[in-house]
């Protein structure tokens, strides 16, 4: 009988057992553990501009560079101005050795000095003292003709009488007008020594003249060419040569740059480049740093204190190796924020856009078939496939999507969630819009892996 009831109750315990297991509800816990914890952002509206983002490189603005090479070889005698010191245009920065060029010019200078000496003797006059002598000549060719006419007067008569021979009156007549030939030569020479040289002698001495200037021009000129001015105002960047040292003509041995305004060079796709004009205000900041300001008329430019740059110039010439074509912006560096050379984060805007509804860009993943923006809804994910629009400051807007401004997105924590997958939202601070969690960001990292649609980036925002 004992052993009767001892069976019935070890029959009886199992079954009463499975039938609280089976009637019994899990706990609350073990079904909020099941959810996958995410966090979210509301969604919501935005004006986003459309605004292009490139890189481009600093460099000096035409006639803003110069260098210093000689001319002429020459031997380095001293250097004048100190590397990084400013300088003006015009101002003497080396010297070469000037012996033989100065001793070039001492002689041409001599040379032309003879020359001018020459015309101006052929050009004066006789002194009083020579024109005396002419005047004494005349004067005593004058008495001479005059004793020979009295001469041939008083034997004229005789001569009608025939009481002189015909060979005296034809001596007499002969030396009466020889005498008047030497009184009217010294006449000549006495009007030809007051009136001056030949205009053809002139005209040959005053060539002379100037063949001597211009052979002083060249030896002054080829004197200057062995000291090197700074073409330019600017600072001296380098000296690369040294005192002593011999250089050939055309060597490099300095740089004079004035950056105190630098002109930025960005290269766009013809489609974007089409987008800019000249005037166009651009937002400029240092790689690495934060985004560029706003690049308004009236900014006081970006926290390193960079001023907005200007467009001045869109190319017309593709490169031939990427088909992109240039875009010039110039931008006041007087401060000196910027160097030559330099790489910096050009943000172009193009117009403030319309308002839209925006999401923060890390809620975008693409796993392949083109954008996926995941939403909390009843404690479930559910997968929406919108149409990209503007992007700007880790924003972007949305379109073509049943999505409700305020409704929460996530940010971080749903990658590669199926929808209806339970989850709980994270509490604790908001991230700031647009603002990646370290775990977002390694799943846009695995995300970004993957193809994509061509037509599923961004139109309007280029890095």
């Amino acid at each position: 009988m004992v052993s009767w009831k001892f069976a019935l109750a070890f029959l009886i315990v199992p079954a009463v057992a499975g039938c609280a297991c089976s009637t019994a509800e899990p706990p609350a816990d073990e079904e909020h553990e099941a959810a996958v914890t995410v966090r979210v952002e509301p969604a919501e509206y935005r004006t986003l501009p459309q605004v292009i983002k490139a890189l481009g490189q600093c460099e000096a603005v035409v006639g803003k560079l110069a260098m210093l090479t000689p001319a002429l070889e020459g031997h380095v005698h001293a250097i004048l101005v100190e590397q990084g010191a400013k300088v003006t245009a015009g101002q003497p920065i080396i010297e070469l050795d000037t012996s033989l060029p100065a001793a070039d010019l001492a002689e041409k200078t001599a040379a032309g000095d003879a020359a001018k000496a020459s015309l101006a003797l052929l050009k004066s006059l006789p002194r009083a003292q020579e024109q005396q002598i002419t005047k004494l000549a005349i004067e005593q060719a004058s008495v001479a003709y005059q004793r020979a006419k009295s001469a041939l007067d008083s034997l004229k008569p005789l001569a009608e009488r025939n009481e002189v021979s015909r060979q005296q009156m034809f001596d007499a007549e002969k030396a009466a007008e020889a005498a008047r030939l030497l009184m009217e030569s010294a006449q000549a020479a006495h009007h030809i020594s007051v009136m001056g040289p030949r205009d053809e002698a002139a005209a040959e001495a005053q060539a002379r003249v100037k063949i001597a200037e211009q052979a002083t021009k060249t030896s002054q000129v080829r004197l200057d060419l062995h000291t090197l001015r700074a073409p330019i105002d600017g600072v001296l960047q380098d000296i690369t040569c040294q005192p002593g040292q011999t250089i050939a003509p055309g060597t490099p041995v300095g740089e004079i740059v004035d950056a105190s305004q630098v002109e930025i060079v960005a290269w766009l796709s013809p489609r974007l480049a089409r987008e800019v004009h000249a005037g166009q205000k651009v937002a400029v900041s240092l790689v690495g740093a934060q985004a560029p300001a706003k690049a308004e008329d009236d900014s006081t430019g970006t926290p390193e204190g960079i001023p907005p740059a200007t467009v001045v110039f869109v190319g017309r010439i593709a490169d031939a190796q990427t088909g992109n074509l240039s875009v010039r912006c110039r931008v006041d560096n007087a401060e000196g924020q910027l160097a030559i050379g330099q790489t910096v984060n050009l943000e172009i805007t193009l117009h403030e856009g319309v308002k839209a509804l925006s999401v923060p860009v890390a809620a975008v993943f693409d796993l392949g078939e083109g954008p996926v923006v995941s939403v909390v809804r009843d404690d479930k994910i559910e997968q929406l496939h919108p149409k990209l629009g503007l992007a700007h400051e880790g924003w972007i807007a949305i379109s073509d999507v049943e999505l409700e401004e305020g409704e929460g997105v996530v940010v971080a924590g749903g990658y590669n969630l199926e929808g209806d997958t339970p989850v709980k939202i994270a509490e604790g601070e908001p991230e700031e819009p647009g603002a990646e969690p370290e775990k977002a960001a390694a799943e846009r990292e695995k995300a970004d892996a993957q193809p994509k649609h061509a037509d599923e980036k961004g139109p309007h925002e280029h890095d």
